[in-house]
């Protein structure tokens, strides 16, 4: 299992940072989504729907996650961090 929260700019804005623990046995990690290069962050998304997920309000979550995925696939280079594309 995956607890996961994310952090937006604002209600409706952009994911800045995944916060995520697999299974709770791992320390939490904070994924900075505009540091890290666009595959890495489309890879994230896909492991993270691809497990059973905890979140408090998945809704929100689960709503961003699938903007900011559908976002990310439309960018042509995938190797450097989104603000670079």
């Amino acid at each position: 299992m995956i607890y996961l929260d994310t952090e937006t700019c604002g209600l409706t804005g952009p994911i800045v940072t995944i916060q995520y623990s697999d299974n709770g046995k791992a320390s939490i990690r904070v994924y900075h989504v505009w540091n890290e290069p666009v595959k890495d962050t489309l890879a994230l998304i896909e492991w993270i729907v691809k497990n059973k997920v905890c979140a408090f309000n998945l809704v929100y979550d689960w709503f961003h996650l699938t903007k900011l995925y559908n976002i990310f696939r439309l960018i042509s280079n995938k190797d450097n961090p989104p603000i670079i594309s």
